[in-house]
């Protein structure tokens, strides 16, 4: 009976042995095997489904779901769960699932905006400063003068200082 059972085995051990190797990639459904014969992998699986209901619906990514996606990520038997391929036999939306999770729990951040001079030296970009000539400047300080009765009111001076 053992001899049977081991003979039984040992035809599926070198495919075990190859998906199991750390640069294999495999199906979804090969991963989630992996995962669940491991206890703690398949009771961090556990957590993951049951607080990962709004995320598969494509509504948000709750705490506690981030969290059990965090602790799934810890797991050494969740590890080909990262990386799997989406064979279309799954029992769920394979790759509406990894968009829903990619978009709602770990968006990726716009890249910062390019700094207005070079921050490093202090000097200043040239594209940005021919926009401001001298000549520019000075026409819009005349102009902030002139609309704002400035000028009148110096020449008012001037005139009763030199009387």
């Amino acid at each position: 009976m053992c001899r049977r059972a081991k003979r039984n085995v040992e035809v599926c051990k070198p495919y075990v042995l190859k998906a199991t190797r750390s640069e294999s990639i495999v199906s979804c459904e090969v991963a989630r095997s992996i995962c669940e014969a491991d206890t703690t992998c398949y009771a961090a699986l556990a957590f993951y489904h049951r607080y990962c209901k709004l995320m598969f619906e494509g509504k948000k990514c709750s705490h506690r779901c981030k969290n059990s996606i965090n602790i799934l990520r810890r797991q050494q038997n969740a590890a080909k769960l990262e990386t799997c391929k989406c064979s279309g036999r799954e029992e769920y939306d394979c790759p509406l699932m990894k968009t829903n999770m990619a978009r709602l729990c770990f968006p990726k951040k716009p890249p910062p905006a390019p700094p207005m001079g070079d921050v490093e030296t202090n000097e200043i970009v040239p594209s940005l400063a021919s926009s401001s000539s001298p000549v520019s400047c000075l026409l819009v300080l005349c102009c902030l003068l002139l609309s704002s009765g400035f000028l009148r009111c110096l020449q008012r001076r001037l005139l009763t200082q030199s009387l």
